[in-house]
Order: structure tokens, then C-alpha cells, then sequence
């Protein structure tokens, strides 16, 4: 069973916001593929992805970070709810964005 990828407002012109960065440093196609990379491995197995930062207070949910490509993720993981929420994304610089 799947899990549903939950953006927000924000992380959403975020992603615009880097996707235009991309482009100038010369990285978007390596910045595009690893949204999609990530956005189907959030998808079909999120546990198994990045690695563990915390445990959110309370649920004892895992907060993940990835690095792939150029791009980094946050994500929060509700198993039970079969859900992740991607809560920041970044553009690294230098040897890692190419």
C-alpha cells in the first residue's frame, strides 16, 4: 500500500523557488530528477529513504532527512496513516549540487 505525499503552500513555491536556482547554477535536470526520485520513494517506501533525525514529540513519528542530487528533504512519516509530510527542501551548493 502506498503512501500519499503531503506538500504544503509553502513547500510548494519553495520547490519553484529551487527549481529556478537549478537552472542558474546549471543542476536542473539533476534537480528534477531527484524530486521525482524522492516524490516515488516517499511514495512506495519511506522508511527506507534517507535517514532518521528524530522522533517527533508525542507520536514518536520519524522525522527522515535525503540527500539526493542536489536537493535535500525533510520529511515527517505517519505510518498509520499511510502519510509524509515533506517539511523543508534544499538546494546544496558547491561539489554536491553537480
Amino acid at each position: 500500500m502506498e503512501y500519499t505525499l503531503v506538500y504544503s503552500a509553502w513547500i510548494r513555491a519553495r520547490l519553484r523557488e529551487l527549481l529556478q536556482q537549478a537552472v542558474t547554477l546549471g543542476v536542473q535536470d539533476s534537480a528534477l530528477e531527484a524530486l521525482h526520485t524522492f516524490s516515488e520513494r516517499a511514495q512506495s517506501d519511506p522508511l527506507g529513504l534517507g535517514e532518521v533525525l528524530y522522533h517527533l514529540q508525542g507520536t514518536g513519528n520519524p522525522v527522515h532527512q535525503a540527500v539526493l542530487g542536489p536537493l535535500s528533504f525533510v520529511f515527517a512519516i505517519y505510518p498509520v496513516q499511510r502519510r509524509v509530510w515533506l517539511v523543508r527542501v534544499n538546494l546544496l551548493s558547491g561539489e554536491a549540487a553537480s
